[in-house]
């Protein structure tokens, strides 16, 4: 049984590293502007409390603790290998090589997600600046939502989750390397399906959707990028405990994963709907009908903000994919939040886990709706400037007068 009352001296330097770290990346953004120091240091402590109050409310975490304690405890080496197995083996570093207790340990992984907000502000700054994108900074508080915080502070696979996709698609993004590979590492080594699909969203946005490229070359890229993901199939049947990589061992999975969800609280029978019914459920619920405490009552008014960020999305879809500087990016980000949330929609009908999943691919999503307002943008500014050469045409001198006056 884990003490909470007691306050070690490894909490008391894990917190105050926080505090440290949370000031180093709030004075780097400054060089962004002002804004940025303040905004970042109030999401920092946004985090911070959501990391205090989920403390001792994290069943996952309290195992996961538990489990790697015990292993230290009794000099147990500690098996590497896919989700839970490499969250046992992680917890039992920082145990064991660290010296950190419970709570150490969560602000250690509490680090994770407040570097993934920080990866997404400077990609997303990194976009308006190369682009020289239309946008608002009122997008940026769209970060302070608490639901994202609740699922990205929690020793656990989600708040290192969170991170790897940001590092991962911020190295594609800005074309590094080495932050490619660190992210689909860790995204394969916690949730290697979340992998290939991100992987195949990728390809298929940067190949089909980009302008400079023939369809033969096209073609040619497609083919490279389905070899290059054969590798990961091992990885995802090891994951999914499947027997084969088929369409009959998928179904199975997706059964079986369907009657696991069944005795959890708020699971919601989907057996019957249709694919698109489904896509919708997961992302936009629990909302206002189904809320049956504070907690599904927040998520409700969250996924107002999912809901007006999808629909953003998806307005205009085809001119944005294919007639933008940045359709290439596009592309790869839709593809991305695409295959990952349909997939989860057909394996997932607990709300509860909905809310938790999603926050995987809340990055790709997050960056299309800046994508999408300077598309808006700039398509009602040609319209505006097409409308007056249209008046000058047509009224040359009445339109020369009105612009002297």
């Amino acid at each position: 049984m884990i003490d909470f009352s007691a306050f070690r001296i490894p909490d008391a330097i894990s917190i105050i590293v926080f505090c440290i770290y949370a000031f180093y990346l709030a004075f780097d953004l400054s060089k962004k502007g002002r804004f940025f120091f303040y905004f970042f240091l109030f999401l920092a402590l946004l985090h911070f409390v959501t990391t205090i109050i989920y403390i001792p409310n994290g069943k996952d975490s309290i195992k996961y603790f538990s489990i790697a304690y015990n292993l230290n405890s009794n000099l147990q080496d500690p098996t590497l290998g896919q989700g839970v197995d490499f969250i046992y083996f992680f917890t039992y570093f920082l145990i064991g090589y660290l010296k950190l207790s419970y709570t150490g340990c969560y602000f250690f992984c509490s680090l994770f997600g407040l570097t993934a907000y920080y990866l997404i502000i400077q990609t997303a700054i990194y976009l308006i600046n190369k682009y020289d994108l239309f946008y608002k900074k009122a997008f940026f508080y769209i970060l302070l939502l608490p639901g994202l915080h609740y699922w990205n502070v929690a020793l656990g696979k989600d708040s290192i989750m969170f991170f790897a996709v940001a590092l991962f698609f911020w190295g594609i993004i800005r074309r590094n390397i080495i932050c490619i590979a660190i992210g689909a590492f860790l995204m394969g080594i916690i949730r290697s399906p979340v992998l290939a699909l991100f992987a195949a969203g990728t390809i298929a946005g940067n190949t089909l959707m980009n302008r400079k490229v023939t369809i033969i070359q096209k073609s040619f890229l497609a083919v490279i990028g389905i070899v290059l993901m054969i590798p990961l199939l091992p990885l995802v049947q090891a994951r999914l405990k499947l027997q084969s990589v088929d369409y009959e061992a998928v179904n199975d999975y997706i059964d079986y994963r369907l009657t696991l969800l069944h005795e959890k609280g708020s699971y919601i029978d989907m057996s019957n709907s249709s694919p698109p019914v489904k896509f919708v459920s997961f992302l936009f619920r629990p909302f206002f009908y189904d809320a049956k405490d504070w907690r599904t009552l927040a998520s409700s008014f969250e996924n107002i903000v999912w809901l007006s960020m999808v629909i953003f999305v998806f307005l205009n879809l085809r001119k944005k994919m294919t007639k933008t500087l940045y359709s290439g990016i596009y592309g790869m980000l839709f593809f991305s939040f695409m295959f990952t949330s349909i997939a989860h929609s057909s394996t997932v009908t607990n709300l509860g886990i909905a809310v938790r999943m999603k926050t995987m691919y809340f990055f790709p999503l997050y960056l299309l709706v800046f994508l999408s307002y300077d598309f808006i943008k700039r398509q009602s500014l040609k319209k505006s400037a097409a409308k007056e050469i249209h008046i000058h045409k047509k009224f040359p001198i009445q339109f020369a007068q009105h612009k002297l006056s």
